[in-house]
């Protein structure tokens, strides 16, 4: 009798229709939260956009009226490059992670 391996122990358990039915889950699952978390980076940058032409009337008003203030320019802009700074950090900090998780995830796959 042939020793008894992870993979014959499962088969022997578990019914090849539960387990496609639970693959084709956990793939809906992933698609899922892949969607969820596009949607939140694209409602990131549109209020990063909206921030930004926000600060750029400010500044316009400001110019028209006669209140315009280089001090006060200057702190805006120094803001919004800052928040796009961060928002490039995130990004690539993402981007690392998921890298680091990805050959994690296919050693457990195989």
């Amino acid at each position: 009798m042939p020793p008894r391996t992870r993979a014959s122990a499962r088969a022997s358990i578990v019914a090849p229709a539960l387990d496609s039915k639970v693959e084709t889950l956990l793939a809906s699952y992933q698609q899922t939260e892949i969607e969820r978390r596009a949607i939140l980076l694209w409602i990131d940058e549109l209020v990063l956009h909206f921030l930004h032409y926000e600060c750029r009337v400010e500044l316009q008003f400001a110019k028209v009226s006669g209140g315009y203030n280089d001090y006060l320019a200057t702190r805006i802009q120094s803001m919004y490059r800052m928040a796009r700074q961060r928002q490039k950090y995130a990004m690539h900090q993402r981007v690392r992670h998921s890298a680091v998780r990805s050959p994690t995830t296919t050693r457990r796959k195989t």
